[in-house]
C-alpha cells in the first residue's frame, strides 16, 4: 500500500523545482516572442512616420518654391 500513497501523493521539492524551472523557461520564451513582435512593430511605425514626415516636408518645400499652398494640412 506504500507504494499506492508514493504514486499519489504531492512530488518532492526537486520535481517541483523542475517543474517550475520548465515553466518559467517557457514564459521567458513567450514573453521574448512577444517582445521580439512589439519591436518589430515599433520599428515599422518609426519608419511610417519618418517616411511620412519626409513625403510631407518635401512637398510642403516644393508648394512652397512654387508658391502654391498646401492642401488638405
Amino acid at each position: 500500500m506504500k507504494w499506492f500513497k508514493k504514486a499519489i501523493s504531492q512530488p518532492d521539492w526537486r520535481t517541483q523545482a523542475v517543474q517550475e524551472l520548465e515553466e518559467a523557461r517557457q514564459a521567458l520564451l513567450r514573453s521574448e516572442t512577444a517582445l521580439d513582435w512589439a519591436q518589430a512593430n515599433c520599428d515599422y511605425n518609426y519608419n511610417r512616420i519618418e517616411r511620412l514626415e519626409k513625403r510631407l516636408k518635401d512637398e510642403m518645400q516644393s508648394n512652397v518654391q512654387s508658391g502654391q499652398k498646401l492642401q488638405g494640412v
